[in-house]
């Protein structure tokens, strides 16, 4: 606290020695009438006790609250309102933006992500909330990160100073200290008389899952059916829904699931059936299969998905796959889209990647034995 308002006091004696006009201004008011000093108090004290709060909210929504109060404050001086403004658009962002992956490219190259605003900034230390976040999250989605050991520890410890710094500015943010591993209870507890334990943990387990779940529906789920982290990411979601998504037949999570499967397959990129993009099995599969299969255990009699499935096998038979000299089946290369093969010799074989493109026609022919999937 005491930091915090010392910053907030160095904050200001360095606004008014960069704006001569403003301190010219300042002391001919001072020397024409008295200075009305329990209101100036006062207003340092509802800046002080804004900046607090925001710092040691929970969640970015209370604390985009609190920085709006701020930013409306009628004594607020200009570097520090602009540096409010900006912090609220960049929170704004981070809550609302259409796109989860805006700060990739930017942590990739910097290490970092530019807030725009000082560190002499009261309001510093709050942009370490976001920029931690953003670097763990880029360590963990990147392989070149999160495989090499060297480059994972140096990223997991700027991560962990920067939360350090959070920590001493605002130290009741539970936020913060559960990423610093103190573990954070959540308000549901999951309690039976009568089950075992191990039935207790299942039951918690996927009610948990179920809200996770919710959570993304309710926050993140676009109309076009698009969580925001890219098409041919997003549709990598449904692998971790599975013990609630095929279990059990919840309406919510089902028709999220759909509006997601019918988005991605209605991209231009999509209307041949598959992607129309000629790279990697294991990447060109996904969004085909990773929106096919999952509709196959939750609406496996629907007519529209049973076609789509079934032009699956019809790529694979009629293009994808050829005989080779041994006289056996095989694909024609693992770099392959709807409409075009690579023609690498060196990228001419078979791997484990490929029974991904049919995997939803597999579960369809499994299901019906349709004769057609048996030649």
């Amino acid at each position: 606290m005491k930091s915090l308002k010392l910053n907030i006091i160095l904050y200001s004696v360095l606004f008014l020695l960069t704006d001569f006009e403003s301190s010219a201004f300042a002391a001919e008011n001072i020397l024409s009438g008295p200075l009305n000093v329990e209101q100036s108090h006062a207003g340092d004290k509802r800046i002080t006790d804004l900046i607090n709060k925001a710092g040691n909210a929970d969640d970015d929504e209370t604390r985009l609250e609190l920085l709006l109060e701020l930013s409306e404050l009628p004594d607020l001086e200009e570097q520090l309102k602009a540096d409010t403004d900006r912090l609220i658009v960049e929170i704004k962002r981070w809550l609302y933006g259409k796109s989860l992956s805006y700060f990739g490219q930017s942590i990739l190259k910097t290490k970092d992500y530019d807030f725009g605003i000082q560190k002499t900034s009261p309001l510093y230390p709050i942009t370490n909330i976001y920029r931690a976040r953003m670097i763990f999250w880029v360590t963990l989605e990147y392989g070149g990160y999160w495989k090499n050991p060297k480059i994972r520890r140096e990223r997991f410890d700027m991560v962990r100073s920067l939360l350090e710094e959070v920590k001493e500015a605002f130290p009741e943010n539970r936020l913060v200290s559960m990423y610093l591993g103190e573990p954070m209870l959540s308000h549901k507890q999951y309690t039976s008389a009568s089950a075992p334990e191990w039935a207790v943990y299942q039951w918690e387990g996927i009610e948990r899952l179920a809200d996770i779940i919710e959570w993304w529906i309710d926050h993140r789920q676009q109309k076009n059916g698009e969580y925001g982290g890219d098409w041919d990411d997003d549709c990598e979601m449904w692998r971790w829904w599975v013990p609630v998504l095929i279990a059990f037949n919840d309406p919510k999570i089902t028709k999220a699931q759909s509006i997601f499967s019918n988005g991605l397959l209605s991209l231009e990129k999509m209307q041949s059936g598959y992607t129309d993009h000629v790279y990697d099995v294991q990447h060109t599969a996904e969004p085909s299969a990773d929106v096919l299969t999952p509709m196959m255990h939750i609406d496996p009699e629907n007519e529209e998905w049973n076609q789509r499935t079934l032009r699956l096998g019809e790529l694979m038979k009629s293009f994808w796959s050829g005989i080779n000299e041994r006289g056996y089946l095989q694909f024609k290369s693992t770099y392959f889209g709807a409409d075009s093969i690579s023609p690498d010799p060196k990228k001419a074989c078979d791997t484990v990647y490929h029974p991904r493109t049919v995997q939803p026609t597999l579960l369809y022919w499994q299901r019906t034995g349709d004769e057609r999937l048996k030649k």
